[in-house]
Parts: structure tokens; sequence; C-alpha cells
């Protein structure tokens, strides 16, 4: 039997029923097992259906790598090339079988990885590790950035550093048991909106952004991809226009998902000061993300933060009572967003570490 790793690309099928989609579900399979081994659930597994539709992406490119031994799939690497902007960039998110740590899987996929990587002219590769918070043993990582911890002895942060990346950046993966207390959200609210004012109100939308607010929306956007805590990491502005936020929206439906957006606009200049979203998917009816939330830096000071996600967690409520759970991630630098989320029920599930290897 030929036990040595053939690294190969994955050709996606069009369609989850035919013959040759056997390895891309092993691949999905593969990363779900991973999941469940590191938390106990699949909460934060993608299904094929939605690795299937995300190919649609106008503004990204994705491939696949395999490791296979003896025709059998034992790893699987998703590389994400942005099109658009940060042309130096590769994301990518590796995964070996289960009982299949210390045969070198791992270690090929990255050779194969970075060397496509530097096919491709991409010189800056990143990845994330994630680590349950009952996992922080007593000798600890610091990133460079200086705030937050992962276990120092996890195999997956040795992994890494072995490789020569460096840890650029810890976020903090939290969650929330729903339903909240309302009279919590009405307390908070009250909060918000006395140190806001009168300068702000609060507008809703569901999976489509309305017309009169699409170049703001898309402003915020943009001003995400650089507002936002990104330590050391190597991420360049996102341009978005109106385009990009309806191919956003058509990907977000292809994908199944639902979309809540409440956004604060500032009503001395008319334009959106912020926005917050909470995302469904479709095969799962019990839990939600909290995605991206962002104040203008001109803005801040207000409670607009709280002043959105409390809104939203209002409509999460009145337009899907039946999910139990919330999960979001923050940059452990980002202290005002964590307070929060600390002051409306979210507790730390875990540890992302953000890393980072420049090649050429």
């Amino acid at each position: 039997m030929n036990n040595s790793i053939q690294i190969e690309k994955l050709s996606v099928p069009r369609h989850l029923d035919s013959a040759e989609a056997a390895d891309f579900l092993a691949a999905v399979e593969i990363h779900r097992q991973a999941e469940l081994r590191r938390w106990g659930n699949d909460d934060l597994a993608y299904t094929p259906e939605e690795i299937l539709a995300s190919e649609q992406d106008r503004y990204e490119r994705h491939i696949h790598l395999l490791a296979k031994k003896a025709d059998q799939v034992v790893g699987h690497c998703h590389l994400i090339l942005p099109v658009e902007d940060n042309q130096h960039l590769l994301w990518y998110s590796l995964a070996v079988g289960t009982q299949r740590e210390g045969e070198g899987i791992g270690s090929a996929l990255l050779a194969a990885t970075e060397q496509l990587a530097a096919d491709e002219g991409r010189t800056t590769l990143t990845f994330e590790t994630s680590h349950p918070v009952a996992s922080l043993a007593a000798e600890r990582l610091k990133p460079i950035s200086g705030v937050g911890e992962l276990p120092a002895d996890s195999r997956e942060v040795r992994f890494a550093q072995r490789a020569g990346y460096l840890l650029e950046q810890v976020e903090r993966f939290s969650r929330c048991e729903l339903p909240i207390d309302p009279q919590l959200l009405v307390e908070q609210q009250g909060i918000a909106e006395r140190v806001a004012g009168a300068d702000y109100r609060v507008l809703y939308w569901r999976n489509h952004c309305p017309e009169e607010w699409l170049e703001d929306y898309a402003y915020l956007q943009s001003r995400m991809s650089t507002d936002a805590p990104r330590a050391g990491l190597a991420i360049e502005e996102e341009p978005w226009d109106g385009a990009r936020v309806r191919q956003s929206e058509e990907l977000a439906l292809a994908l199944g998902r639902t979309t809540l957006v409440a956004a604060a606009q500032h009503l001395p200049s008319g334009k959106l000061a912020g926005f917050t979203v909470i995302t469904g998917l479709a095969h799962r009816q019990d839990m939600v993300f909290q995605d991206n939330t962002l104040v203008l830096r001109e803005h801040r000071g207000h409670k607009l933060g709280l002043l959105v996600k409390v809104a939203n967690l209002r409509s999460l409520a009145e337009q899907m009572p039946q999910v139990r759970r919330i999960y979001t991630w923050n940059a452990a630098e980002n202290e005002y967003m964590l307070a929060v989320n600390i002051a409306l029920g979210f507790e730390p599930a875990g540890y992302t570490g953000e890393w980072q290897k420049v090649i050429g």
C-alpha cells in the first residue's frame, strides 16, 4: 500500500449529488470533524452548500488543495485570494483528518500552499487557530499586539511557530444565551440613548439595504477594513461601492443566510455613522452570528456601538424568536466593544489567533 502523501488541486463540483462531489464532501467533513473535536459541536462548521455557493463571490478567488493517502482524502486546505484589493494577501484554512495528526499531512499541505502563494505572487499569508477557554494552560503566548493570550503548548500554536508564522493578534470568541432579559435590553438602550442624545436615530433593514442608504453603507464597509483593530496584520483598505454591497447581499441569499442590520444615522448631516450586523444560517434555526460592528471614528464617544447592538438584538428577538444562542468575535484590544458585549450578557467561549507570514 502506498502511504505517501499526494497533494492535488480539487475541482469544485457543480452539483453536490454528482459523482465528482465525493472528494469535495470528504474535505468539508474533515473541517466539520475538526470543529467537533475542538468545541464539542459543529456550530462553526461550514456546510457543503455554503462553501459551494461562496465560489460565486466575484471579489474572491477560491482554491482547494487535497491531501490524499492511498486515494483517501486525509487533509484539506481552503485558500482565498482577494481579487479587487489586497492582492498581496492569501488567507487559508487547513484541517487534517481525525486521528491523522503527526503524519506530516499538515506540513505537506502547508508547503503546497506556500508554493502556490509564491506562484500567484502573494507575499503575505494569514490563517487562524482557535482555542476553547478551557485550553488555556499555565504557559501562554501573547501576540505582537501585546493583548490577549493563547495556550503556548497547543498543537496548532506549535505548528504555526515551527512554520515561521508570527502571532499578530488575538480575538476573543464569545457566546450569549438567548433570549436576553428584555429588561436588560431596555436598560442598556436607555443608557445608550441618553449619551447619544437627539442627534442620532436607528434605522433597520433585513437582507437588502434601502437604496437611499446604499452609498453610505458601502462607505461604512470600506471603513470597516481600516478602522477596526487589525494589530500588525497587513490588510489594506477594501474599496466598497453600491455594486459590491449588492453583490454581497446576493451572495448571502445564495448561501441561505438572513441578514439583520441596525444602523445609526447622524441627523444633522443625514449620514450613517455606524452599523451592526446579525447573520442567521439556513441550516441552523437555533443560532446566529453577531458579525461586523463599526462606528466611524468621528462619531465615537456617543455609545453608538451599544445603541445599534441593543437595537439589533431586539430586532432579532422579534423576527427570529427561535434563536437560542449568538456568537461573536472581538479583537482583544477592542476594550469598548468587549465591554458592550459583556454588558449584554456575552461570555468568553474561546480565543482565536491571527497568524501571519511574509514570504518572498
